[in-house]
């Protein structure tokens, strides 16, 4: 199942990978492992901030699957990045 770890790993790969500009930081950003899947996709990146949605799907243990997304807002300075996910709980 997607862990937090996996979570934080895509995260950091993405803009590692991708941020020599803000510009660059625009994308989808994809990870998976045998139960599930992560998509971080980046909508906006202007003047130091960034948003965009965070999407999971999956599998628990009893089977079911698992589905959600939540929007993120942050900011970037260089590869530097500072993300405020929301938990739906207002």
């Amino acid at each position: 199942m997607i862990t937090r770890m996996n979570i934080a790993n895509l995260i950091a790969v993405g803009f590692l990978a991708a941020c020599s500009s803000q510009s660059d930081a625009i994308g989808a950003y994809i990870a998976s492992d045998t139960d599930g899947a992560m998509m971080v996709q980046i909508t906006s990146a202007d003047e130091g901030k960034i948003s965009g949605t965070v999407s999971i799907v999956g599998a628990v243990q009893d089977g079911k699957n698992i589905a959600g997304a939540r929007p993120f807002s942050g900011t970037i300075d260089g590869k530097a990045i500072n993300l405020s996910i929301e938990n739906g709980t207002g």
